[in-house]
C-alpha cells in the first residue's frame, strides 16, 4: 500500500505506525507528507516555529532502511513544543534573548520518545515562558486556529495543538502549569492528557520541584495518548519528583466498557459560567456517557478556596522558576512581562501559607468527592473561543476549568466532544483522582470510541486565503 492510497490524515498515529513497521507505507514518504501540510498551512497558521528538513529526511530514511521492526513509534514525525530541548533544533521559550540557544541534548522525554522511533523534527509556538493567554510572542509573532484563522488556539501549547490539527505532524508534546495543555487540544479538536504529577519526568527544567507544572501530551486518539505514556512514563534519575511507568495500551486498543462508573457532571466547577452554546454540546456527551451505562450525576465539590489558593500558589512557582532566568540574562524578560511574573512579592507571607492551607482544605473535599464517584467531567473552555487578534489586556475568559488540576495534582484530558454551532471545536474534560490516569484514559477511550469527532479534520488552508468555520 502506497500512501497516496491511504488516507494517513484519518489515521491514528498508532495505526500510521503500524503500517511503517510493516513496510507498508513509508517514513520518507510520511515525512515528505507532513513537510507538504507544513509548506501549505504553516504561513497562515504560524504553528511550526524552526525545523530541520535535511535531518528530517535523513532520519526517516534511517527508518525505512532499519533491517529490523524498530521501535513502537518507528518513524513518526513528533512535533516539540518550544520550551522542551531537542538536539538541533533552537530552544527559544519564545524570548529574544534565547533567539540562538542550540541545545546538546533532548529533554528526557524526548529522548526516550526518540530511542522508541520517533523523529523529533520541528519546534512549536508559545507565548513567552508558556506565560499569556494567546499563542504568540515577539520572535515568531501568533499562531492561529486551523479551523478557523480568525479564532485563537488560546494558550500556551497552542503551537502543538494547531500543528497537530492541520495534520502537520503525528503526534506532539505540550505543557501545563494551569491548563495549557488541554485549553489549546479543545480548541483545535485533538486529544491533550495532562498526566499526575511526576509521572512524566521534566528534564532540564525551570523548578525541578515543581508541583504544579507537567510535561504533557498530545494526539488525535487516546490510543496515541497511551502508546507516548507508556514511553515517557517512569521514574528518571534527572529529576526529583517521578512517579511509576504506566502501560495501559493493549488495553485502550479498542474502546473498554464503563458501565456502572459514577460519573460526577458539572457545568459550572468553581463557579465558571459555562455559555449556553458550549453548553448544548455538552449535554450532547452527557448522554453519551448514559448511553454507554455511566451513572451520572450533576454534583462538584465547592473550589471556591482551590481557586484562591491556585492563583497565588501559581504566582508562587511561576517566580521561582523565572527569577533564576532574569538573574542571569537581564534581557530574557521586558519590564511588563517581570512585572506580571513576580507578582508574588505583592503577598505577604501569610497570603501564601493561607493559600497552602486552602490547598489542604480543598483537597479533604476532593479526596471524600472520589470516594464516592470514578471521574468528573467538565467543560475545557466553557466559553467560545476568542478573537487570535484580540489583545492580552482585552480577553476576558474564564480558565478555571482546566486550573484546578494543577493545584490537586489530578490526570485530565481534553477530548474532542464536537462542535458548537458556530463551527469550532469544542473539548470536554475528564478528571480522575491522583495516580487514577489509566482510568481516565479508559473513560476518554470509551467516549471517543462512541463519538469520533477526532476525525474531522479543519478545512483546507490556501496561503492568502481567509476562512469562515464554515467553509
Amino acid at each position: 500500500m502506497k500512501l497516496d492510497s491511504c488516507d494517513v490524515d484519518a489515521q491514528s498515529a498508532s495505526e500510521i505506525a503500524n503500517l511503517i513497521r510493516s513496510r507498508k507505507i513509508g517514513a520518507v514518504e510520511l515525512m515528505e507528507h507532513c513537510l507538504s501540510h507544513i509548506d501549505e498551512a504553516n504561513p497562515t497558521i504560524n504553528a511550526v516555529v524552526d525545523i530541520d528538513r535535511e535531518e528530517a529526511l535523513k532520519a526517516a530514511a534511517g527508518a525505512d532502511s532499519s533491517p529490523d521492526a524498530g521501535g513502537s513509534l518507528r518513524g513518526l514525525p513528533y512535533a516539540v513544543k518550544d520550551c522542551f530541548d531537542v538536539r538541533g533544533l533552537r530552544t527559544t521559550h519564545g524570548s529574544a534573548a534565547f533567539h540562538d540557544q542550540m541545545p546538546k541534548e533532548d529533554s528526557t522525554h524526548v529522548s526516550r520518545l526518540r530511542k522508541e522511533g520517533a523523529i523529533p523534527f520541528v519546534k512549536t509556538n508559545l507565548p513567552p515562558f508558556g506565560f499569556g493567554q494567546q499563542t504568540r510572542n515577539d520572535v515568531f509573532g501568533l499562531t492561529r486556529n486551523p479551523y478557523c484563522i480568525s479564532k485563537t488556539v488560546t494558550a500556551s501549547s497552542g503551537g502543538s495543538a494547531a500543528a497537530l490539527a492541520a495534520r502537520m505532524t503525528l503526534i506532539a508534546d505540550a505543557s501545563d502549569i494551569g491548563g495549557s495543555v488541554r485549553s489549546p487540544a479543545a480548541a483545535c479538536n485533538v486529544a491533550g492528557f495532562r498526566p499526575s504529577h511526576g509521572v512524566i519526568p521534566w528534564y532540564p527544567a525551570y523548578d525541578p520541584y515543581s508541583v504544579m507544572n507537567s510535561v504533557g501530551l498530545m494526539a488525535r486518539t487516546i490510543s496515541d495518548i497511551a502508546l507516548m505514556l507508556s514511553i515517557t512514563s517512569g521514574s528518571h534519575n534527572s529529576t526529583p519528583i517521578t512517579s511509576r511507568k504506566i502501560d495501559c495500551v493493549s488495553e485502550l486498543k479498542s474502546p473498554p466498557a464503563i458501565a456502572g462508573f459514577k460519573v460526577a457532571w458539572s457545568y459550572s466547577p468553581a463557579g465558571t459560567r459555562t455559555h449556553p452554546m458550549i453548553a448544548t454540546v455538552l449535554d450532547d456527551c452527557r448522554k453519551v456517557f448514559e448511553g454507554l451505562g455511566c451513572l451520572v450525576e450533576e454534583a462538584c465539590p465547592d473550589l471556591t478556596d482551590a481557586y484562591d489558593a491556585y492563583r497565588i500558589l501559581l504566582a508562587l512557582e511561576t517566580w521561582s522558576g523565572v527569577r533564576g532566568i532574569k538573574e542571569a540574562n537581564e534581557e530574557a524578560f521586558p519590564p511588563k512581562f517581570v512585572n506580571h511574573v513576580s507578582r508574588i512579592n505583592k503577598y505577604p507571607a501569610d497570603d501564601i501559607v493561607l493559600a497552602m492551607m486552602k490547598r489542604s482544605k480543598g483537597w479533604s473535599l476532593m479526596a471524600d468527592f472520589f470516594s464516592r464517584f470514578d471521574v468528573m467531567v467538565w467543560p475545557v473552555n466553557p466559553q467560545p473561543l476568542y478573537d487570535a487578534d484580540l489583545p492580552e489586556s482585552e480577553i476576558e475568559f474564564d480558565w478555571r476549568p482546566v486550573e484546578i488540576s494543577p493545584t490537586f495534582g489530578l490526570p485530565s484530558i481534553s477530548v474532542p466532544a464536537g462542535f458548537s454551532s458556530d463551527g469550532l471545536p469544542v473539548g470536554i474534560q475528564i478528571l480522575g483522582s491522583p495516580g487514577a490516569d489509566e482510568l481516565v484514559l479508559r473513560v476518554a477511550r470509551a467516549f471517543e470510541g462512541e463519538t469520533e469527532h477526532w476525525k474531522q479534520g479543519p478545512p483546507r488552508i490556501v496561503v492568502g486565503e481567509g476562512l469562515s468555520p464554515s467553509q
